[in-house]
């Protein structure tokens, strides 16, 4: 779900609860030893920061974390390595009744924990009763929805719905819905459990650093044989980007999260690593606190979402690397219901300049714009600070750290200020709800921001019963979302990655997931 990384990643990230036991880094030595006649491969990969939450129930996570714990937890299914679709993972197959209400998942035979134990459907309803139900969850909403969760015969698990939802694979996909060991959980607490998480996935926690790195060691009974091909994973925190870098072209990290795009030409003529290049499910944004005159007034809004020159934005902040965004909703399209074709946004000073004269607010008048640090963000406070004075709107640029503007976002101490959406699962719902429904959550995206007609159009979509209806009407709330502009969608960033030649089935989904069964490093 969008967790506004949101995930909510507007909000203050939690306190890591994972301090790893010794005793696991005791048993991990040995596991390092078992696996190694399969794989002698040792990686090491540079992330941005040490990760602040291990909690998969938490109702706030940042990208470091789930990243993370993708590698040791798992989950009844995933997105497809594009995110155009929904894949099997614990569930090796799946089938849901004509008329929607009932999902019958028939489990993967012989999976077990990376202790040894058996995965059971009773760790599965354990695990989604949790996720629907623990008030942290961000799928908790879904207790509503679910009359039973059941396991008529061994290896099944069967979810009855009140009413049709679309988008329940979606929500079982990652986030909150890891599937977790019921009954090591209930012996020692769920606390303590965090203290040495374990998980059915190809790795598995062997020692930590506090803030410094986590090592992980391949899971010697992991269900898809042969994998994984690496007997161990290193993230080494590096906050620097160009570090990050250069400690892959230096050879003492193997794959670096978010390189300076700038120096994207110069690694690529490097004939020793690779740069990869992912679509991600995320759009920078523009808010405007719609308390605060002349932004109650739709006129100025529109007119300052047309003068903004996204495209000047993306080949000065981001070097190339993104897309003018062109629709509020984030991809990936097949599961989001984006549709980037609608072209809502386009760079248009002319028909800017004639609404703020309709407006009817005397110009020039002067605003002040929240921006974090980055060259993207600089980017944006340059060319709107340039683009806006054209219609009589003169900017004064409030350069902050992220974590203190998204506090002021939060606490709605801004006028104007810029944040990332993200998802970090394909449920189309959550987006609209959040962007448009100030009773859903945080007053329309901290905007203050309230249309009835808006808000009941949102809740149609999301609630359709079918795929065609939901289709027609999300493309209608894209286009009210552009027209209202309460909250401005700027541009959707390409996921930049370098990695050693060596470095060999890397791959990123559109969530943000690492393909860690895959990976390997060739001698």
């Amino acid at each position: 779900m969008p967790k506004t990384r949101t995930k909510i990643a507007l909000l203050v990230a939690l306190v890591l609860t994972a301090v790893i036991a010794a005793s696991v880094a005791s048993s991990a030595s040995s596991a390092t030893k078992r696996a190694s006649a399969a794989s002698a491969s040792s990686l090491t990969a540079a992330i941005s920061s040490f990760p602040n939450d291990m909690n998969p129930l938490s109702p706030t996570v940042d990208n470091v974390s789930l990243l993370v714990w993708n590698a040791f937890w798992e989950y009844l299914v995933q997105p497809s390595s594009s995110g155009s679709s929904i894949v099997p993972m614990l569930a090796e197959s799946w089938t849901i009744s004509k008329d929607g209400l009932t999902y019958t998942f028939k489990l993967r035979p012989g999976v077990k924990f990376s202790d040894g134990t058996p995965l059971s459907a009773a760790d599965v309803i354990y695990s989604l009763h949790q996720a629907f139900t623990n008030s942290g969850s961000q799928i908790a909403f879904l207790a509503k929805k679910v009359a039973s969760i059941t396991s008529p015969t061994s290896g099944l698990v069967v979810i009855k719905l009140h009413t049709p939802w679309l988008y329940l694979l979606d929500d079982l996909s990652g986030f909150n819905a890891a599937i977790l060991p019921s009954a090591l959980i209930k012996k020692e607490g769920y606390a303590a459990f965090l203290k040495h998480p374990i998980g059915t996935g190809p790795f598995k926690i062997a020692s930590v650093s506090p803030g410094s790195s986590i090592t992980m060691v391949r899971n010697p009974v992991y269900w898809d044989a042969g994998k994984p091909h690496l007997s161990s994973i290193t993230f080494n925190v590096i906050d620097s980007d160009v570090a990050r870098a250069n400690a892959v072209e230096g050879g003492t990290a193997a794959v670096a999260m978010t390189p300076p795009g700038n120096q994207v030409p110069s690694l690529e003529s490097n004939s020793s690593v690779q740069v990869y290049k992912f679509p991600g499910s995320e759009v920078e944004t523009l808010l405007l606190n719609t308390k605060k005159p002349p932004l109650n007034n739709q006129d100025v809004r529109q007119a300052i979402s047309l003068a903004l020159d996204r495209a000047g934005i993306v080949k000065a902040g981001l070097f190339g690397f993104g897309q003018p965004a062109s629709s509020f909703l984030v991809g990936p399209a097949p599961l989001t219901l984006q549709d980037t074709s609608l072209n809502l946004y386009p760079f248009n000073l002319t028909k800017a300049a004639a609404l703020m004269k309709a407006s009817g607010v005397k110009t020039p008048l002067s605003l002040p714009l929240i921006v974090s640090s980055g060259s993207a963000q600089q980017a944006i406070a340059t060319i709107a600070q340039q683009d806006l004075a054209k219609i009589g709107i003169q900017l004064k640029i409030v350069s902050l750290d992220y974590g203190t503007a998204a506090s002021d976002m939060s606490a709605e101490r801004f006028t104007m200020v810029t944040n990332n959406w993200d998802d970090y699962v394909g449920d189309a719902s959550e987006q609209p709800l959040f962007w448009v429904d100030p009773g859903f959550c945080c007053a329309s995206y901290f905007t203050n921001y309230s249309n009835p007609t808006q808000i009941a159009l949102a809740h149609r979509a999301v609630n359709a019963s079918d795929s065609s209806t939901a289709k027609q009407l999300f493309d209608q709330l894209q286009r009210s979302v552009a027209t209202t502009a309460h909250a401005i969608p700027l541009y959707y960033p390409t996921f930049l990655y370098v990695g050693s030649r060596k470095l060999t089935g890397f791959h990123v989904n559109p969530f943000g997931s690492w393909s860690f069964a895959d990976m390997a490093l060739s001698k």
